[in-house]
Parts: structure tokens; C-alpha cells; sequence
């Protein structure tokens, strides 16, 4: 296994190729889990997309997953840059898409793009809880 670790100590960088990346380091907090390194909270500048597109028989419940300023309160907070950046994609998924609910009878929660919403409109089945 190979890995590239960014960060090894506060301030260090170090692009090295790790092949033993659970040996010879030191832990200087643990996380939840005591079998599992931790190597902090989590980078405040990460989006994910989740691309559910595994059942072509259903149409998949897609998103964009940002943790935002959720660390700003213990000094991590994400950088104004990232902030704008996810600010500017809700304004354009929202100009983009309409809102629909989960079902027919649920509260319109969901920004559903034109294409999926077409297919919607011609009675391909929702995904309720996509995995």
C-alpha cells in the first residue's frame, strides 16, 4: 500500500511515498476508533460528489457533500476562498433545478436537475434511500 501523507507533524510537509504508512510515526491524539490512526478532523476544504448512478432501473440521489465551518470553533475554520466557491455552486444548482420531494407526497426538499427530472416526469422510479 502505498500513500502520500501531507502533513506528518504541525507545520511539517512532506510528499514522501509511505509503504508502511502505520509504522513508525507517533500518535498525538486519538480518534474514536483505538485500531485506527487518526489523523485529524477532516480538511475543511474538501467538496465530495457522490455520483449514484448504480441502479439504471432507478434514478440515484446525487449529491455535493462540504463539511463547511464545522471546525472554526476549535481554530480550523475553511478558507473564504472555499466558502465563496460552495456559496456560488447552491446559486447555481438552485438556478439549474427544480425542487422536488423524495416522493410525490414529500415536502420539496431535493434540487433535481433537467435531465433527472425528465425522467422523473416519464416514470423512472426514485431511489428512496440510494446506497
Amino acid at each position: 500500500m502505498l500513500v502520500k501523507l501531507a502533513l506528518l507533524n504541525e507545520g511539517e510537509e512532506n510528499n514522501q511515498i509511505v509503504t508502511h504508512p502505520f509504522e513508525g510515526w507517533e500518535e498525538k491524539q486519538t480518534g474514536g476508533n483505538k485500531c485506527d490512526p487518526y489523523f485529524g478532523p477532516g480538511h475543511v476544504g474538501i467538496i465530495w460528489l457522490n455520483n449514484r448512478t448504480d441502479n439504471p432501473n432507478k434514478i440515484g440521489l446525487s449529491s455535493f457533500e462540504w463539511i463547511g465551518n464545522y471546525f472554526r470553533i476549535i481554530g480550523s475554520p475553511a478558507h473564504e476562498s472555499t466558502e465563496i466557491w460552495w456559496k456560488r455552486l447552491r446559486k447555481k444548482i438552485n438556478k439549474m433545478s427544480k425542487k422536488i420531494g423524495r416522493d410525490d407526497n414529500s415536502k420539496p426538499e431535493i434540487f433535481c436537475l433537467e435531465n433527472a427530472l425528465m425522467k422523473i416526469e416519464n416514470a423512472l422510479e426514485r431511489d428512496i434511500n440510494p446506497s
